[in-house]
């Protein structure tokens, strides 16, 4: 009985061990082709042609993600180095992290740095190294020390004058941004607001100064997507943009890039592998998981179909994202 039991627990041994070694064996690829096509020196280039080169701190925050899921020791250190190398401005009244190394670029997002924050908080605990840990805490305290005023949390600081962002943009208030502050009942407040009982869509941020929502006639779907999920994961239900979605995936099959926030009509005819990346995750989030899977399959046969020059970094990433850790939310 003794000697049936360890064959058992060997084979459930192996069985794991090949899973683990089937699931990285993506993420391999995956560290493989983003350093032969994308990557200069450690570098994230937005685009692989090598022409028009944009390094952003998004693209660091969403690969740092992925490694994390994928347990990705050595490559996650590469890039908080890159991070701490490049992306850090520091002054006397705090920490940046620069949203681009354009030398033009003057100014952090939050939304990149929250995520990059969460994933050296995870990074800590997983690889057991305190540094992440404790770099987190000093970006964290400077964002709050920046951009934090009245009870509420806003987009950017402008380095060249300290002074914080009159916004607060919806699609930015996210899980890693609940996660990262306290005090956000005053910006939680405003996200909840943001539902209209008429139209499916959400006005892209609120205007502190102007104490107003703001509502563009173009919506873009990653923006809509992210703040539909923001609004979801805080407890609230929204059954007409739940329906126009279903139904545009029930009628065309499709989810396009942006629409008239008006007509409810396509305005453009490509096909975004992040939005599709994020209408997965908002799916799963509503418990729509056959749509979500019927539509995954479209899905996975149009990245067969993109030229590899023209896909971008925040696209490829988003799609092994949820190919590789389908059950991991963005």
């Amino acid at each position: 009985m003794k000697k049936y039991k360890l064959i058992m627990i060997m084979i459930v041994v192996l069985l794991i061990a090949f899973f683990m070694w089937s699931k990285n064996g993506d993420g391999v690829t995956v560290q493989k082709y983003v350093k032969e096509h994308y990557m200069s020196d450690s570098l994230i280039s937005s685009y692989q042609t090598g022409e028009d080169e944009q390094y952003l701190s998004e693209s660091i925050g969403l690969y740092m993600k992925y490694l994390l899921l994928g347990g990705y020791d050595e490559a996650f250190r590469e890039q908080v180095d890159v991070l701490k190398k490049h992306f850090l401005l520091s002054n006397e009244k705090g920490i940046y992290i620069r949203w681009s190394l354009d030398e033009h670029a003057a100014a952090n997002a939050l939304i990149d740095d929250v995520r990059i924050i969460q994933a050296l908080i995870k990074g800590s605990l997983l690889f057991k190294e305190q540094e992440y840990q404790k770099l987190a805490d000093v970006l964290r305290d400077s964002l709050v020390s920046l951009q934090y005023e009245d009870g509420l949390y806003r987009d950017f600081s402008d380095w060249t004058t300290g002074e914080p962002a009159e916004r607060i943009t919806l699609s930015y208030l996210t899980d890693d941004f609940f996660q990262t502050f306290t005090y956000t009942d005053r910006t939680e407040t405003l996200l909840l607001n943001a539902i209209d009982d008429e139209d499916p869509f959400f006005p892209e941020y609120y205007d502190i100064s102007k104490q107003a929502y703001h509502y563009s006639d173009e919506v873009h779907m990653v923006d809509q997507l992210l703040i539909a999920a923001n609004i979801v994961k805080r407890g609230q239900e929204l059954p007409l943009f739940n329906n126009w979605l279903l139904t545009q995936l029930e009628e065309e099959g499709k989810v396009f890039g942006r629409y008239d926030r008006n007509s409810g009509k396509p305005l453009v005819l490509y096909e975004s592998l992040a939005v599709y990346a994020f209408t997965y995750d908002y799916l799963l989030l509503i418990g729509e998981e056959q749509v979500a899977e019927r539509m995954w399959n479209h899905v996975i046969e149009l990245e067969k179909s993109i030229a590899s020059e023209e896909e971008h970094f925040f696209d490829y990433i988003l799609f092994h994202t949820v190919n590789d850790f389908s059950t991991a939310p963005l």
